[in-house]
């Protein structure tokens, strides 16, 4: 009986070479995912080095704050006592976490209130532009109405449309670019009447001092002159 032969297949170059680039690739990834994790632990570690440092600073400011603030509350104090006014003053001594606690709801107060202007003037904004448009949608919607009415005729059409733009006229119904262009426009004029007054002040006040230098010269003059005559008047005397 003819012994069994079993073939094994032989590794050709392509699978070794495809083993060899999964192998690569994986340390690749590996070498990708520690560096970005040193990374991140390096940024953190930079992170925490910047915000001790912003403390430090934070606190050597509000120390040096402080430290003024006391010596003048000594001054206010001792200058209250000398004028014989006894007042007893709430704060004794500032101490600088006080003055960062105060600082911050400084800061806080701040931005609560531009965030509410900003919204203030975005919801501003919004109503007008949303009146402007139903205004829009009204005139648009007559206008349509206007000329789908055929029994009418020609004439009485034209002055319905006449009346339509005589009241959009007066309603304002115009491109919000066109408003905002007015209003810079009368800002400007505001601002060249500004400078005219200015000028014309300006002009005033140069008339002004060239008047006052004019007489001051003038009193001068009168007065050398006045000196000159009293001093030929005596030597006129002393020579007789």
């Amino acid at each position: 009986m003819a012994s069994d032969v079993v073939v094994r297949p032989k590794k050709t170059n392509f699978d070794l070479t495809l083993c060899e680039c999964l192998l690569l690739v994986s340390v690749m990834m590996i070498s990708a995912l520690v560096n970005l994790f040193v990374d991140e632990k390096a940024e953190e570690e930079r992170r925490k080095q910047r915000v001790l440092s912003m403390k430090q600073v934070l606190g050597a400011v509000a120390g040096s704050l402080a430290s003024g603030l006391n010596v003048l509350l000594q001054y206010v104090t001792h200058f209250l006592q000398a004028a014989g006014i006894q007042v007893g003053l709430p704060i004794n001594t500032v101490t600088p976490e006080g003055v960062i606690f105060v600082a911050q709801w400084v800061l806080l107060l701040l931005i609560c209130y531009v965030v509410i202007t900003l919204a203030f003037q975005l919801v501003t904004f919004f109503l007008r532009w949303i009146r402007w448009l139903l205004k829009l949608g009204v005139v648009l919607a007559c206008f349509g109405l206007i000329l789908k009415d055929h029994s009418v005729g020609t004439e009485t059409m034209a002055i319905r449309l006449v009346c339509l733009g005589c009241i959009c006229i007066l309603l304002s119904i115009r491109p919000w670019k066109d408003r905002t262009m007015a209003a810079r426009i009368v800002h400007l004029e505001e601002q060249v009447k500004i400078l005219e007054n200015r000028l014309r002040e300006m002009e005033r006040w140069r008339r002004r001092c060239v008047i006052l230098s004019c007489c001051l010269i003038g009193l001068l003059c009168f007065v050398v002159f006045i000196v000159f005559i009293v001093i030929m008047l005596i030597v006129i005397s002393s020579s007789q």
